[in-house]
């Protein structure tokens, strides 16, 4: 949860980033660009499993 935090925070201050600007800035490697996506989900308000849903 702490994680989905920080990206808010980030997000707040920084609105119109594109995905891999966030995951420079959490530090994330461009292997949990994913997890950092999930966590942008979570924080816009669509849930992880948004795309799924018609």
């Amino acid at each position: 949860m702490f994680q989905i935090a920080k990206l808010q925070a980030i997000m707040l201050r920084n609105p119109d980033l594109p995905a891999k600007e966030y995951r420079k800035l959490m530090e994330y490697p461009n292997t949990l660009v994913r997890m950092l996506l999930g966590y942008k989900n979570e924080v816009e308000g669509s849930g992880r499993n948004y795309p799924l849903i018609d």
